[in-house]
């Protein structure tokens, strides 16, 4: 085959990111002043908003945009000596211990030394690594203070994480502060050289030079364990100490900064670089640091997000926004989202805004909320019938437990007033207040451990506890000193309930002892059980808010396009009004390091790339600003190169009514795009007001349930479903095809692993479970083998032959067919099918038609030829091997409506057990189309014909081109359609938890369009990194895909990662680059049959005589993150948005993040090499490739951290070499290729696609794994995955790390016994893999092409 452009190798909209949020400010012009009456955006001189419609820029004019970045500049004067100091903190538990004498006994007057308290011999230090938490924050906050009680000057910004950065050199000379000197200690051991952020994931952590610490200054602090020292109730909190370790690592001197600031810096030089990333590190630590002195909330470990004080809400939201939080219990907050970048032109504040829902701590009237509501009748707003008895019923258990994980808590009770108590208090000197403020118990911002059911059932939780001995008066103690009267024996101890407990103990008796008991962890040795009625809600986000996202898209809606970067310049002069409890604003806490902010959005030049080509069969499509809708499209109907549905199943969960409407509905709309009807069954016919389905369909192949609404009925019904399916197709069970002299049509795996299709012989009955086939003349012309009356045996081929006009033609079963639609059979002439004279209805059709037997003479034998049945050649045990006999193509499930759960165990029965393609529709969604079914019948069309491509078809929706030189046509995506070139896009989902996992999936373009996708997706224990054996796995697997698709090996990849955070950018970088290089050199000596003959191959690197590898260009895709990009101008916006394809590139936004250095070379030769690769790098760019609705539109900024297709002597032979431009337009091209969406993406296919996969895969991995109840298992088999421990080979080789057992990952379970029993070993690509009816191997490991290779479409 040769390599050509047109989608061929040979020869949903993302409007609204996350961080779309704000306030109202004076500055915010409201809606009602140029958006008209009724509060509709598109009213008034203005709405809609009011101006003519833009005119679509071309490619090289200048498109003015508006960003929400704002500049930071710098005070420092030319001159200015000093410098920035950062330091590395340890935090570690400590314990303060009487200093003892020389006689062991305490010194009088007492003195006191603090040391780390140690658990299991071992110190215990706060995880700050990935930021910081309120413990760290209110040691750093004690520290700052101790220091300042010795040198008023001192000052350091801190945002709870493990760096510090100080204005100047800190003193650690005072008596309140010891130094201790550090024992000598590497990097290496220590990890002080290990940079920033302390938190946020837009700094890089490792990519800085490595500088030993010369002393290490250990400063005890105190603090309050769960409160703030603000906290109105912070005395009855308990102290506890920590030891804070600091330790000096690098200084930036202020004229360095200054031309930081200025953008003066030598971009090249590489120590520079370096230099600049502990800049941009240093700059997030000050500006989370005035964050918080100004009261911003940070809500846990997290600090990406500061939430404005409660008090500083108000006229933040609109009436509608706050109306989307209709619990009491909660409210509404906005935030500043906001991170500091290092750019080519300046250090710049690039903000955004933000709402998420808090749990509230108090009531409007300042009552607290408590946990248990006896007015309402709820435990965490979950209904319960009786509080004076025990619950039982589960449903309420687990709604209960579940709404508790959720929640944050404070415990707060009164002590009964004991009078012994009382009276020793008094003695002292107590008041009334310190008495009653003493019996009050309190532990803040406490978490669910464990729950119990009933505090006064034994059964549910009991203890013992061991009363005090009564205390002896003189008389008794002077009788027991002299022997005279032995104390008596201690008491015995008591069982206690809780609720006893606290009646005696406490004198307080519950209100509601059935009611449940809440365990919130330690203390001390104690485990400490509350009961609910103590509990009250504290402040903290919201988990699960199910009315978040209803707000999120109203905010968006009010604050969209340009007003989007107005609010953010309204929010950030909030901000500056903000003052700490000593009166110092942002401006004051920013200047002693030489900032200060511009709170000015910043202007920057676009470009506006050129739209591709969309070609249907019928014409080119209409594109309007990246949207084209089938419905509106004239030329748009058929598809170009539809796919053939061989075989289906229908599982619904509503009524016959319904699923008739539905399905019949679809099938048409299919057929009308082109998707060929290969059942040679009527799939529809007309009703009394639409469609409905056939009798035929009906009976045999709906397997209807209303009943299925929970996972394993699911997955009996989609099971009885596919077994119909295949006894109709496969078995011919319903004689449909035997009455009408045919047979049924499939795909079959040949031996070479190349997909046919072939025509199905039923087995004689009862014989289920085996299938012959009849394949192609061209492929094998024989089928049977039949016994003559003459004694022989004779090799021949089934034939038709039918009876018209008293005359018999041979027609090969291939070119005959029964024509539902049209009720006759058909012949194919010259590649046109054409009706017989005859119907059913008429003639029956066993009169006119008969199999006979052709020799390869061409004598032709009938049935009264041969003696017995014709033995058929190519038999299929179908049951033993199901993977070479294709039945069904696909499985239609309808459910009652959009239930997340239903639509998972549909997906891990469908994708990862039977391995067969499945479209989900909700009956709910199809209601309320209300005259839009064609467009909604239209895109589902659209997805079933990418989950029906295989390399059989080539299914597309649409081909894709651009006009080249002379306005010349060209198909395919531009570069990528030169030669055969791998896109792959790989991107990873981690789960929540301690045996939580990371999902790691990828995805490769299959043709030069990049719209047909092969995916292939497995599972490790959760870490930043990918497992070298995942990754390789991954990339193998893919290139396989591709290789078995065009049968051409790839000649160069262009590989885009997303999901990953700038902080280990450069060592997440190196580790994939290596595993990538490995795996593409075991594909290509795999694929040569053999090793490289150069003894000193180095395949890592790319090696002239075997071609181990390609020229590599690694793309970063950064989706999450807060730059906006809106339109300069509304008179040059489009629906409130910048246009599709609008892209900003070049030097000004040359974002710092983790340059990737070059790896070390001795040689002149690889110096040389790393030289060309520096040439050949690219600038960062920011596109907004799709079209948004409302102003919403969220860019994706890529960063090209390698390019070794850029080198010229890299670059394969009729390629060309891979420039800013092409690429840019590469990527824009690729988003209109998402093939169930007839509008351009926010994100490259590829990637959308892995992203889905992933997020699909990480919705039921748990159950294959056995985590969760529902099972779905084979042949009664638990668990389907299970867990394998990591290779020797995979750590962090740099730091001599020892291998993680947490850094494992996940086999099938089957493959397990089949390891075992192979001959040889067999790739473990072939046995991790969790979409294996999706892979491209056979059962014995060996290549082969899967019948469909798009699992996500």
């Amino acid at each position: 085959m040769s390599y050509r452009g047109g989608g061929e190798y040979r020869g949903r909209d993302n409007d609204r990111g996350p961080g779309h949020h704000g306030g109202h400010h004076q500055r915010h012009r409201s809606r009602d002043r140029h958006g008209g009456g009724g509060g509709e955006r598109r009213g008034g001189p203005r709405g809609g908003r009011g101006f003519p419609r833009a005119q679509r820029p071309s490619e090289t004019q200048e498109y003015p945009v508006r960003t929400n970045f704002f500049p930071i500049r710098c005070s420092y004067r030319e001159d200015a000596q000093g410098s920035w100091v950062m330091y590395h903190v340890d935090i570690v538990d400590a314990v303060r211990r009487k200093r003892l004498g020389p006689d062991g006994t305490p010194i009088e007057p007492w003195e006191f030394d603090t040391v780390p308290k140690l658990r299991n011999g071992a110190e215990k230090l706060l995880d700050l690594e990935k930021g910081g938490n309120a413990v760290s924050r209110r040691a750093l906050g004690a520290l700052l203070r101790t220091m300042k009680e010795a040198d008023e000057s001192a000052l350091f910004a801190f945002d709870g994480g493990n760096k510090i950065v100080a204005p100047k050199r800190l003193a650690f000379g005072s008596a309140k502060v010891a130094a201790v000197a550090a024992p000598g200690t590497s990097n290496a051991d220590n990890k002080y050289g290990q940079y920033g952020p302390a938190g946020g994931d837009d700094i890089d952590r490792d990519n800085a030079p490595a500088v030993a610490p010369a002393r290490r200054n250990e400063i005890p602090v105190r603090i309050l364990s769960c409160c703030d020292e603000v906290d109105p109730e912070s005395s009855r909190d308990k102290h506890e100490w920590k030891l804070v370790r600091i330790n000096e690592i690098d200084e930036i001197p202020h004229q360095f900064l200054r031309r930081v600031f200025s953008g003066q810096t030598d971009e090249g030089d590489q120590t520079q670089q370096q230099q600049l990333q502990l800049v941009q590190q240093c700059a997030n630590v000050i500006w989370k640091n005035t964050s918080l002195f100004v009261g911003m909330k940070a809500v846990g470990r997290s600090d990406r997000v500061y939430y404005f004080p409660q008090g500083h809400q108000t006229n933040l939201l609109s009436e509608e926004v706050r109306s989307k939080c209709r619990s009491q219990s909660k409210a509404i907050h906005v935030g500043l989202r906001s991170v500091m970048r290092v750019c080519a032109d300046g250090v710049y504040l690039t903000a955004d805004s933000d709402i998420d829902f808090m749990d509230l701590e108090k009531t409007q009237r300042g009552d607290p909320i408590p946990i248990l509501d006896d007015r309402r009748g709820t435990i965490a707003d979950v209904s319960v019938r009786n509080m004076r008895e025990v619950i039982t019923d589960e449903i309420t258990k687990r709604k209960i437990r579940e709404a508790l994980e959720r929640l944050t808590f404070h415990v707060k009770y009164t002590r009964g007033l004991n009078p012994n108590f009382e009276r020793r208090m008094r003695e002292r000197g107590k008041s009334d207040k310190d008495i009653a403020r003493m019996r009050v118990e309190v532990r803040k911002n406490v978490r669910l451990r464990d729950i119990r059911w009933a505090a006064d059932d034994p059964n549910e939780y009991s203890f013992e506890v061991t009363p005090r001995a009564p205390r002896r008066n003189a008389e008794e103690e002077r009788q027991g000193e002299e022997g005279e009267a032995p104390p008596p024996p201690p008491p015995p101890p008591v069982v206690h309930t809780v609720y006893s407990y606290f009646l005696e103990h406490h004198g307080i008796r519950l209100r509601y002892p059935k009611m449940p008991l809440i365990n919130i962890g330690r203390r001390g040795p104690v485990q400490e059980w509350f009961p609910i009625e103590f509990f009250t809600q504290a402040f903290g986000k919201t988990r699960d808010a199910t009315e978040k996202l209803d707000a999120a898209l109203r905010y968006n809606d009010e604050h969209a396009g340009t007003e989007s970067v107005e609010q953010i310049e309204s929010l950030l002069g909030r901000f500056g009004s903000l003052a700490s409890r000593s009166g110092r604003t942002q401006e004051d806490l920013l200047r002693p390091y030489g900032m200060t902010l511009q709170i000015e959005a910043q202007y920057f030049k676009a470009n506006v790339l050129k739209e591709p080509v969309l070609r249907f069969e019928n014409g080119r499509a209409s594109i309007s600003n990246g949207d084209w809708r089938l419905a509106e499209n004239r030329n748009a109907l058929g598809f170009p190169s539809p796919a053939d549905l061989f075989s289906f199943a229908i599982v619904s969960m509503v009524d016959e009514r319904k699923t008739s409407e539905f399905f019949a509905g679809l099938l048409k709309r299919m057929e009308e795009h082109g998707i060929e009807n290969k059942t040679s069954v009527a799939l529809h016919e007309h009703g009394e007001l639409s469609p409905v389905l056939s009798p035929v369909v009906l009976d045999q192949l709906v397997a209807r349930d209303s009943s299925a609404l929970t996972p394993d009925m699911i997955q009996e019904a989609i099971t009885h479903s596919y077994s119909r399916a295949r006894n109709f197709f496969l078995y011919d069970s319903s004689g449909y095809y035997r009455d009408r002299m045919i047979w049924s049509r499939t795909t079959y795996k040949e031996k070479d692993g190349r997909l046919s299709e072939v025509l199905v012989i039923p087995p004689p009955d009862p014989e289920y479970g085996k299938v012959a086939v009849i394949r192609s003349k061209d492929i094998e012309p024989r089928t049977h083998l039949v016994d003559t009356k003459e004694g022989q045996d004779q090799e021949t081929r089934i034939m038709v032959s039918i009876n018209i006009r008293g005359h018999n033609d041979l027609v090969d079963p291939f070119d005959f067919r029964y024509a539902a639609s049209r009720g006759c059979h058909q012949i194919r002439n010259q590649g046109e099918w054409q009706n017989l004279p005859f119907r059913n209805a008429d003639v029956p059709v066993h009169d006119m038609v008969r199999h006979v037997y052709q020799l390869e003479n061409g004598r032709v034998l009938t049935t009264d030829d041969i003696i017995g049945e014709p033995k058929p050649f190519s038999v299929v045990l179908v049951e033993e091997d199901s993977a070479v006999v294709e039945c069904p193509s696909i499985i239609f499930v309808l459910k009652k409506d959009d239930d997340k759960a239903n639509y998972a165990a549909v997906k891990a029965v469908t994708n990862s057990i039977i391995g067969v393609p499945s479209q989900c529709a909700a009956a709910s969604t199809f209601r309320r189309q209300k005259g839009k079914a064609e467009q909604y019948f239209s895109n589902l069309a659209i997805k079933v014909n990418a989950k029906l491509a295989s390399s059989l078809n080539e299914a597309r929706a649409w081909n894709t081109g651009y006009l080249g030189q002379g306005e010349v046509f060209e198909e395919g995506i531009p570069w990528v359609a030169e030669v055969p070139t791998l896109v792959i896009g790989v991107t990873t989902s981690s789960g929540v938890g301690q045996n939580a996992i990371t999902m790691v999936c990828g995805s490769v373009g299959l043709d030069t369009g990049c719209m047909q996708v092969a995916q292939d997706a497995r599972t490790q224990a959760r870490h930043e990194l990918i497992h070298s054996s995942v990754l390789k796995d991954i990339i193998k697997t893919l290139a396989i895909h591709f290789y078995n698709h065009i049968r051409e090996l790839p000649q160069r990849l262009l590989f885009i990662r997303d999901g990953l955070s700038e902080g280990n950018l450069d060592r997440i970088f190196q580790h994939e680059m290596k595993y990538i290089r490995s795996a593409l050199a075991d594909f290509f000596r795999e694929q040569r049959g053999g090793a490289c003959p150069d003894p000193e191959c180095i395949g890592a690197r790319g090696c002239p005589r075997c071609a181990s590898t390609v020229p590599i260009t690694y793309v970063l895709c950064q989706s999450q993150h807060n730059v906006r990009v809106v339109p300069a101008d509304e008179r040059n916006a489009i629906k409130n948005n910048v246009f599709s394809g609008t892209c900003i590139g070049g030097t000004q936004l040359k974002m710092l993040s983790g340059t990737v250095a070059a790896s070390s070379s001795k040689d002149q030769e690889q110096e040389q090499e790393q030289q060309e690769e520096q040439q050949a790098g690219l600038d960062n760019f920011i596109l907004t490739s799709h079209g948004g609705l409302k102003g919403t539109s969220k860019p994706v900024i890529y960063r090209v951290l390698l390019n070794e297709n850029g080198i010229a002597k890299r670059v394969p032979r009729g390629a060309s070499e891979l420039s800013q431009e092409k690429l840019q337009r590469c990527i824009y091209h690729m988003s209109f290729q998402y093939s169930t969406a007839t509008k351009a993406v926010r994100l490259p296919p590829v990637i959308g696609y892995s992203k889905k996969a992933a997020d699909s895969l990480m919705m039921y991995v748990n159950n294959l794994r056995g985590t969760r109840d529902w099972i779905p298992g084979v042949n009664n088999e638990p668990v389907l995955i299970q867990y394998l421990p990591p290779e020797g080979e995979d750590h962090d080789e740099q730091n001599n790390e020892e291998v993680d057992e947490r850094e494992g990952f996940f086999m099938r379970r089957e493959m397990h016994n089949l390891q075992a029993n192979a001959d040889n070993e067999l790739p473990s690509a072939y046995l991790c893999q969790l979409l294996p009816g999706f892979g491209p191997f056979k059962e014995n490991g060996d290549w082969t092409v899967p019948f469909h290779h798009h699992a996500s479409a």
